[in-house]
């Protein structure tokens, strides 16, 4: 014999088993989450989770401190660059050239021998002259630029403590 459909007995059905889920509370989403990342979830030990509570709260004041201090730093290290960068691109005043002009007679003078054969080992090298310039300002910016992703770095390291402190209570 076919069944055949009935949608009041489904209906019915359905009613007597449905059970309906509430949702998440976002404070247990993130406790969720640092659980899943290999945390400890908070026991019901109060003495235990007041360590917790005090360790998370250390860890995120001395992250605070060494972002501003990473923040301080990279601020001088700017203001340094640009500064640098603004005497680079001042031209000499008669007087300086005209040191510099004395300075390098006195170089030739004295290093005739070197200098030929410097002139010479260039003339022989197949790519020309050597340039060292820049030397400075490249490693001036790359610890800007190392101080940047230190910042980041920290500034990530105190939202996840942020976090986990805050799915402590």
């Amino acid at each position: 014999m076919a069944k055949t459909y009935d949608p009041v007995k489904a209906h019915d059905y359905y009613m007597r088993t449905r059970k309906l889920k509430g949702r998440k509370k976002a404070a247990s989403a993130v406790g969720e989450t640092l659980r899943t990342a290999g945390t400890k979830p908070p026991t019901s030990n109060s003495v235990q989770l007041q360590r917790q509570r005090q360790h998370a709260a250390e860890q995120v004041a001395t992250l605070r401190k060494k972002l501003a201090e990473l923040n301080r730093q990279l601020k001088e290290r700017m203001a340094e660059s640009r500064k640098s960068a603004k005497e680079a691109a001042k031209p000499d005043t008669a007087a300086e050239k005209a040191q510099k002009a004395r300075d390098a007679k006195k170089y030739r003078d004295k290093n005739k021998q070197k200098l030929k054969t410097k002139a010479a080992t260039d003339r022989s090298k197949s790519g020309g002259g050597s340039s060292k310039s820049g030397s400075k300002s490249s490693t001036g910016k790359d610890s800007v630029e190392e101080l940047k992703a230190a910042v980041d770095r920290v500034q990530s390291a105190l939202k996840k403590a942020v976090a986990r402190k805050r799915a402590l209570g």
